[in-house]
């Protein structure tokens, strides 16, 4: 944990006050061993951080308090918006994406369904019982950052692509379509194209051939990621890595 994040309603007089049995606190008791007077960085969801003071030694079923000092400064976060939409995997994979998504710097996560998508995951505690969330905030927790990518699910890909799309999209941006194929890589993409970007990948065994097609009449351009078939994580890791990569080289960051 390099972020202790909470939320406003968690402060009183400002003091942040974590009540027993909490993840948070058992992190900083059993991880951390923390002491009265020990100094953490602390962000409030969607809001700034701060270093906080440990005003009690930690006890069973007692809360524990710590003091909101001053604010440290943040990772300032992307002026572009970065979207991926995913082919809703297994629960396993989905929850470690979960905690990537932050480290990402993901604006929005947007999971559907696809010919190949099994309908049990849809059902499944993760996302019934809104389980989602504490692995988001945990890679929030581990990115040190504050803003939460905000997840959406549909369960029919067609009434979604048809229909809700565009309303989802940030204005202009560049749209790629990974799939195995004989296509250009990062590399072939236009020096206009717009740093803001949305990514459509498929479940492991690929988008079927009327779902391609359905993204490529919304203008999304097939992009290769070489020629060995990548499972859904490695291909996340591959494309954005390649996207910062040639956002870097067209600013001239070295």
């Amino acid at each position: 944990m390099n972020l202790l994040l909470y939320r406003r309603r968690e402060v009183v007089d400002g003091h942040l006050v974590l009540l027993p049995g909490d993840r948070r606190l058992l992190h900083l008791e059993e991880i951390l061993q923390a002491r009265a007077g020990l100094r953490i960085r602390v962000g409030e969801a969607h809001g700034s951080c701060h270093w906080a003071t440990l005003m009690d030694d930690p006890a069973p079923m007692r809360p524990l308090r710590l003091r909101l000092d001053e604010a440290w400064q943040a990772p300032a976060p992307l002026e572009c918006s970065r979207v991926l939409l995913l082919a809703l995997p297994r629960p396993p994979v989905l929850r470690r994406i979960l905690e990537l998504a932050p480290q990402w710097h993901l604006h929005r996560l947007i999971l559907l369904r696809s010919a190949r998508v099994e309908k049990s995951y849809f059902h499944s505690p993760l996302l019934s019982k809104g389980e989602w969330r504490r692995h988001l905030e945990a890679g929030m927790e581990q990115a040190r950052h504050t803003r939460e990518p905000q997840v959406a699910l549909f369960e029919r890909f067609k009434p979604f692509v048809e229909d809700c799309l565009e309303e989802w999209l940030p204005a202009g941006a560049t749209r790629l379509l990974p799939h195995p194929g004989p296509w250009p890589g990062v590399t072939g993409l236009p020096r206009d194209a717009a740093s803001s970007w949305v990514v459509a990948v498929g479940p492991e065994g690929g988008w079927v051939e009327a779902e391609v097609e359905a993204w490529r009449r919304h203008h999304f351009q097939p992009l290769s990621l070489g020629e060995a078939i990548l499972r859904v994580e490695p291909a996340i890791h591959r494309l954005v890595a390649q996207l910062d990569l040639w956002h870097d080289m067209r600013s001239g960051v070295t």
